[in-house]
This record gives C-alpha cells, structure tokens and sequence, in this order.
C-alpha cells in the first residue's frame, strides 16, 4: 500500500514506472513475506475523502 498514486504517475514518468516494476517484482519474490494482512475493508477505510483533511503547501514538482 502506498500513499503515491503510482498507476497515474507512471505512464508520464519513467522513474515512477520504475519504482512500480520493482515493487511488483519484489512482491512476487521469495524475500516478500508480510507480517500481517489486511482486508480489503480495512484498506478502504484508511482512505480518505478529502472532506476532512487540511489542505497542504505540497507542491506537485512535476509541473
């Protein structure tokens, strides 16, 4: 899981496709070997709808 949104950024930037190719493939190797699991209910939760979060400074560095 990731707060990035990696599947957008990756079609424009070779750097974020590269960062998804490896986390697919160290996710598909023996090194990976997570502790815990969550549902999908538990994922969905951890979302949020922008309604009650600050805005943030954040600049996208990008454009």
């Amino acid at each position: 899981m990731t707060s990035l949104d990696l599947l957008d950024k990756s079609t424009k930037h070779p750097e974020a496709r590269q960062l998804v190719i490896s986390l697919v493939k160290y996710m598909k190797s023996e090194y990976f070997n997570p502790k815990e699991t969550m549902s999908e209910t538990q994922v969905t939760s951890l979302k949020s709808d922008n309604e009650d979060v600050e805005q943030s400074d954040a600049t996208d560095i990008y454009k």
